[in-house]
């Protein structure tokens, strides 16, 4: 992947989290990976 590329993702979590794991294996960079979730984000790291 070029480094400049930009992923934005939307549909069902197992989808997105299979999608963006081979964008991350294909050295795409995580912040250039977006999302967005209907329902409650799961995927969201926890917040303190």
């Amino acid at each position: 992947l070029d480094p400049n590329t930009q992923a934005y993702l939307c549909g069902p979590l197992p989808f997105m989290l299979s999608l963006r794991e081979a964008l991350l294996e294909r050295n795409g960079p995580a912040e250039n990976i977006h999302y967005e979730v209907f329902g409650p984000d799961s995927w969201a790291p926890a917040r303190s």
